[in-house]
């Protein structure tokens, strides 16, 4: 922000304005895979980006049949502080260390990478591989498990180690030495308070999620995790759903895991080391492209536009593109917009 120093009387004191602060410069990253900006140096950049790598080789290994392939271009920001998380998203909300958009022609992945990036882009890309991989709605706590659950990821030349145990998520449930009650848990959503507001209750949130992944993986029923998921959405109680598919009644697995968490033996998978691709291409970006990359993330962040906002959109566009002609990313953000009619966009955030 500029500021000039003056007199009550309208009288300048002093001259000389302080110069702005200096501009950000923006960089992409692309790598065989992935597409990642960041305002935190070239260095950064390329470190996020294989992350994502060695995460996808590593799910590749895991889940064989899995789809590692995007079904939709997928753009990760990584960026200076939990901050910039939310003033690049266009939200009042705080203390973001990663976000998962999920939009019908863009998906998009925002991390702190001012630390070591690791363990925020593994949980978040997680998202993007479970949201290429089932169709069906899948409960929030098995999101967030999941995503934790792959957050602890290893690699070094010789292996490749999955579900290593998060030791503050299992500190914090030993400390308080209690669980949330399964209905609980199974119905907390995406738009529930609990999960989008800060606090201990939050956090007993993500590391039960975590538990019981954890558990569903140790005792070899991840394969009835989706049949689970099924019965319940489609009304059944959920002891009756948990004894059908887990074999367990939810009061048994309530005592189940909380003698779970105070144990030593939580197995983990140990897999050959990963190869990486070495194609790395950086090159600047300039601030129309980023003015159109911000306002393309915002746009995909809400989840309704009326016509109103399509135009007003339409615009800026087309502003950017009288400052910046053939820049091809307006472009291309210009030629998605729906023509003179509402637009419908499927957006979750998930973090």
């Amino acid at each position: 922000m500029r500021v000039s120093h003056w007199l009550l009387g309208g009288i300048l004191v002093c001259a000389v304005v302080p110069a702005r602060a200096k501009e950000k410069t923006w960089v992409q990253v692309r790598s065989t895979h992935f597409t990642v900006v960041t305002d935190l140096g070239e260095k950064r950049g390329i470190e996020v980006a294989r992350h994502c790598e060695r995460m996808r080789a590593a799910f590749r290994l895991l889940m064989k049949q899995a789809r590692t392939d995007d079904p939709v271009p997928l753009l990760i920001w990584a960026l200076d502080g939990q901050k910039e998380v939310d003033d690049v998203l266009g939200s009042s909300k705080a203390k973001h260390t990663g976000l998962f958009l999920a939009g019908e022609d863009r998906n998009f992945i925002l991390v702190d990478a001012s630390g070591d990036p690791r363990r925020a882009v593994y949980h978040e890309y997680m998202h993007a591989l479970l949201n290429a991989n089932i169709s069906s709605a899948v409960p929030t706590w098995f999101e967030e498990g999941f995503a934790e659950y792959f957050s602890t990821l290893q690699i070094n030349a010789k292996a490749t180690t999955l579900g290593l145990v998060p030791i503050g998520e299992l500190r914090f449930l030993r400390e308080n030495g209690k669980l949330m009650r399964l209905p609980d848990l199974f119905a907390v959503r995406q738009d529930s308070r609990l999960y989008n507001q800060n606090g201990p209750t939050q956090a007993m949130f993500y590391a039960e999620s975590w538990l019981l992944v954890h558990y569903i993986f140790d005792h070899h029923l991840i394969s009835r995790a989706e049949p689970l998921f099924f019965r319940v959405a489609r009304g059944q109680g959920l002891s009756a759903a948990l004894q059908a598919e887990f074999g367990v009644s939810a009061a048994r697995l309530e005592a189940d895991l909380l003698e779970y968490a105070k144990g030593e033996g939580f197995r983990y998978f140990s897999l050959p080391a990963v190869e990486l691709p070495d194609e790395i291409a950086v090159v600047p970006l300039s601030g129309i492209t980023m003015q159109a990359l911000r306002a393309d993330l915002q746009w995909h962040a809400t989840t309704h536009h009326s016509k109103e906002e399509v135009a007003a959109y339409a615009e800026e566009m087309r502003s950017l593109l009288k400052q910046e002609p053939n820049n091809p990313t307006v472009l291309q953000h210009l030629a998605s917009i729906p023509a003179g009619e509402e637009s419908d966009q499927i957006s979750a955030a998930k973090k």
